[in-house]
């Protein structure tokens, strides 16, 4: 369906395994270097193991398609067999004509053949794909088909691939036999961070649309989050992740866009942890967070927390950033925390926050914060401005503004809101509610936020009621004070203004450039994210 408008010859996500499209990481070459090295040892067996979807069978046809001509093979794909069924499998695949009914007969023309193959300098090599799946009769079988030998090698190479289980049914004691004879034997991991962008990456090439498509950073985090480097799921969420991009007519596959393919897979890896206990304890989770969330605020007062003396005589930004230093880092008691909070409640515990930040007290606790009005309405209460931004972290760092931001969580139909107080290259520290605070990677933060903020800013000197010439007046004055007015016209200073705090440069001072200027000319009393 979308591989025209991605410019794709075909899908590059399909789960059908395809050699052609395998990506050889560094566990994927030692596998096939273990296959290699016990075809020339003519060995007995060889065993691949692997967690389901690793690529245990793609990496198997990889290795038939490169078997030399010297070298005949028979693949059981589906191994749920009788002795006598898989015994008629193996001889079909070989080009045995069928002769006989019974076991030994059957044995007796694959010895024929195997002797007739060896004459004529020929190797014979049977691989059974899925072989967790054979019963002990089978496996006793398979271990007989080994035994047929000449005085000095094997006549036929046995491979073995399976989950993990397999090896766990080689341990068993009536089994020591067949386990004996492997003489190689690896176990597939999951792709490293690392290795799983080079993956999808390797794959679009193979498809023909690399160019035509960006999976952006956060987006292969959220596919790592969600895959932990299983190439089946990663080709799961991809594949969904284009569809979603194609019907929103997108080339750059963001995070939010993976959420969204994750959250429409429906299947178990797709839901956060919490979510997979089952609803009874979900809810118990959550309640308990919420009600640790709630003790944090009686336990302080909210009426006590003043985040306003952050700016003042009493305190500074440094002191606030080393104290909320100490918070922990942990990406899932943040998710929890997100999904514990009611939309509603979030915006204005979020709200309260912000307004604390520029001096206004909330008192009364939970109860007052749940009765606040919207915060266009908080704004005008308090003689404030309101903004709201399409924006990203580079802006708001430029801006030095606190924000409250817009968070989406894939389980929850309407997002959340958290207060960003303090911003770092790779870190930030986000409010919940006022004392409810957490200290985040930023790339945590980047998988949520859906990268729309609200501002309160003041308009210290009355310029909404200002003529034209005042306005102009006071925009020079600030302009020239932060150095954008030295050898150029008023025009160009604003647009060179606008450019450094990623505004769109049309020139002209609207409120978004008014909003600019009061925070970054200085000597005005009002809340930064670096405190300064």
């Amino acid at each position: 369906m979308y591989e025209a408008f991605f410019g794709f010859r075909e899908k590059p996500f399909n789960l059908t395994p395809d050699p052609k499209f395998l990506y050889l990481s560094a566990k994927h070459n030692e596998a096939f270097a273990h296959l290699q090295f016990g075809l020339r040892q003519r060995g007995g067996f060889m065993v691949i193991t692997g967690e389901v979807g690793t690529g245990k069978t793609t990496l198997c046809r990889y290795f038939l398609d490169r078997l030399d001509d010297d070298t005949v093979s028979a693949f059981i794909l589906y191994p749920a067999l009788g002795t006598t069924e898989l015994l008629r499998s193996v001889n079909r695949d070989l080009g045995i004509t069928p002769n006989g009914d019974s076991d030994k007969e059957l044995i007796d023309r694959l010895h024929v053949f195997l002797l007739d193959s060896r004459l004529r300098g020929k190797n014979i090599v049977l691989v059974i794909d899925e072989a967790q799946n054979l019963s002990r009769d089978v496996l006793e079988q398979v271990r007989l088909i080994s035994n047929l030998e000449t005085d000095t090698e094997k006549l036929i190479q046995i491979v073995l691939i399976g989950q993990s289980e397999l090896n766990d049914l080689l341990a068993q004691r009536d089994l020591r036999q067949l386990a004996q004879r492997v003489t190689a034997r690896y176990h597939l991991k999951p792709l490293s961070g690392e290795e799983m962008t080079r993956y999808i990456h390797h794959r679009l090439v193979v498809a023909g649309g690399s160019n035509n498509v960006n999976f952006t950073p956060g987006a292969i985090r959220a596919v790592r989050r969600f895959s932990k480097g299983v190439p089946r799921l990663i080709n799961l969420v991809c594949d969904r992740a284009l569809l979603a991009a194609f019907v929103l007519d997108q080339r750059k596959i963001t995070a939010r866009i993976v959420r969204r393919a994750i959250g429409e897979l429906n299947m178990p890896e797709a839901r956060p942890w919490y979510r997979r206990l089952g609803w009874g304890m979900t809810s118990l989770l959550a309640s308990l967070a919420l009600v640790i969330g709630l003790f944090s605020l009686a336990s302080i007062g909210v009426t006590s927390f003043r985040p306003s003396a952050f700016f003042g005589s009493s305190g500074n930004a440094s002191e606030i950033a080393g104290a909320e230093s100490e918070a922990a880092d942990f990406s899932e008691q943040f998710e929890l925390r997100l999904v514990s909070l009611s939309d509603k409640l979030s915006h204005r515990a979020a709200a309260a926050v912000l307004l604390e930040l520029w001096g206004f007290r909330v008192g009364g606790g939970l109860s007052a914060i749940a009765t606040l009005e919207d915060m266009p309405a908080l704004a005008t209460r308090a003689s404030l401005q309101y903004a709201e931004l399409n924006t990203s972290f580079d802006q708001l760092r430029a801006l030095n503004m606190p924000a409250v931001l817009e968070v989406h969580h894939p389980s929850q139909e309407h997002p959340r809101f958290v207060t960003l107080t303090n911003l770092a290259d790779d870190a930030a520290v986000i409010y919940f509610a006022p004392g409810d605070f957490y200290q985040l990677r930023l790339e945590v933060l980047k998988e949520f936020w859906t990268g729309r903020a609200r501002l309160f800013w003041r308009d210290f000197d009355d310029l909404e009621s200002a003529d034209v010439a005042r306005q102009l007046a006071w925009a020079r004055g600030h302009l020239s004070q932060i150095g954008f007015l030295d050898d150029t016209d008023m025009t160009s200073a604003v647009r060179a203004l606008q450019q450094r705090v990623l505004l769109e440069p049309t020139g002209s001072i609207g409120q978004d450039t008014r909003m600019a200027l009061y925070s970054l000319t200085g000597g005005y009393r009002m809340p930064r994210l670096n405190g300064r």
